[in-house]
């Protein structure tokens, strides 16, 4: 891509990040994005086919950077390394997080990015925890991560005062405490008290 179109391009994502802190995705026309942009609207469509497709270019650039952060930083898989490469990485895209999950961004934004680690931290639990069932790894994960990104969210709200350190000790205390419920009770091995 020649530097003009990527101008072009950064141009209508600016201009759409700026609308959607004052507006819903929803109503934000190729009309209004293109005057915000100062551009006319043939340039808008000779680089996307519509606002979603802009919207979701952003959020894939921004899922490419945590997927690289993810893979430079964590060869060994760890969950609570990976949780602060996700969470540094939010850190460095502060103002276009902060956009993507407000009231007028994407509520399923935060999901994707701990959906990138879905595999391997359910490949994780069940190493830990052989005896759980996939059903129960695939709902003490989805549990888990739904809390994760509202605490992710909220500490994004909140202006982000906790380093990533301490959001990530803070959601994994919280995990493995729950996590115990896929250890065998003792109680099980030795059967039914008489």
């Amino acid at each position: 891509m020649d530097r003009r179109a990527r101008y072009t391009r950064d141009v209508l994502k600016k201009s759409l990040l700026e609308l959607m802190k004052h507006q819903p995705f929803q109503k934000i026309t190729v009309k209004a994005l293109c005057a915000e942009a100062d551009l006319n609207r043939a340039t808008f469509y000779s680089h996307y086919e519509s606002i979603e497709d802009l919207l979701a270019e952003i959020e894939n650039e921004f899922s490419d950077t945590v997927k690289a952060a993810l893979t430079a930083s964590n060869r060994q898989f760890d969950i609570s390394t990976s949780l602060v490469k996700i969470l540094e990485t939010i850190i460095e895209q502060r103002e276009l997080c902060r956009v993507l999950i407000s009231p007028y961004g994407n509520k399923d934004f935060l999901e994707s990015l701990i959906q990138i680690a879905y595999k391997r931290t359910s490949d994780e639990y069940r190493k830990r925890f052989v005896q759980a069932t996939p059903a129960q790894i695939e709902r003490t994960f989805a549990f888990y991560s739904h809390g994760s990104v509202n605490v992710i969210a909220h500490w994004i709200k909140c202006g982000m005062k906790e380093s990533p350190e301490e959001l990530a000790r803070f959601i994994i205390g919280l995990s493995e405490e729950g996590l115990r419920s896929l250890r065998p009770n003792r109680m099980d091995r030795r059967g039914p008290a008489t």
